[in-house]
């Protein structure tokens, strides 16, 4: 919440930008932008949202692990919601970006089986924009696929051509994580390079 760049001007259409931030997460930075702008610097708002935000995936995973049904879903929920691996994701400010791409991440999950029982293409295309958000909160959420996959593959049902369809219509928004990441890498290679050139000509003027 603190990165100087939230308080400049135009800076909720410039986090969009590639290259602009170490990191990628536009949807992460989008929200300490909006937060920044309801009550400052001020820590109690931004731990309240990570607090909701944390609740809320414990409720749509319960709800994700009902829908593939296992009796001890609500059970489960409650374990994820209370199981102190969470706590640094929690607690942390730096750390929005798991819980936010976690509940993006689950609410996809959820859409995506729901359209597997529904009739249309609301629920398809709401769990794409979900995935998309997720992507764009932090990359590790590219896992969906393989984790839709998996749970049709658990479930019993038939891995068809429609659904095929469905998964590779996913691929634009991981072309744009891969790009993210290409240039994060390149953007971190010439800052390292900038700092030992910096420090073998500081050593070499020391020597002379």
């Amino acid at each position: 919440p603190g990165l100087p760049l939230l308080s400049q001007a135009g800076a909720w259409w410039r986090i969009w930008l590639p290259g602009v931030t170490m990191q990628y997460y536009p949807m992460t930075f989008l929200s300490f932008w909006v937060e920044r702008r309801l009550w400052g610097l001020d820590t109690l708002g931004f731990h309240l949202v990570n607090i909701g935000l944390h609740v809320l995936n414990g409720v749509l995973a319960g709800f994700c692990l009902r829908r593939l049904g296992w009796r001890g879903a609500w059970l489960a929920a409650v374990i994820f919601v209370v199981h102190p691996v969470h706590a640094e994701s929690v607690a942390w400010l730096s750390e929005r970006k798991n819980l936010l791409s976690a509940f993006f991440y689950l609410a996809a999950f959820a859409a995506l089986l729901e359209s597997e029982q529904k009739p249309g293409q609301r629920w398809y295309f709401a769990g794409t924009l979900l995935f998309f958000a997720a992507l764009l909160s932090k990359t590790t959420a590219c896992t969906l696929p393989l984790a839709l996959i998996l749970a049709l593959w658990a479930r019993g049902k038939a891995f068809d051509e429609r659904w095929l369809k469905r998964l590779i219509a996913l691929s634009p928004g991981m072309k744009l994580i891969i790009a993210s990441r290409a240039l994060f890498f390149l953007r971190l290679q010439a800052i390292v390079a900038g700092q030992t050139l910096f420090r073998l000509r500081t050593l070499g003027h020391r020597r002379s």
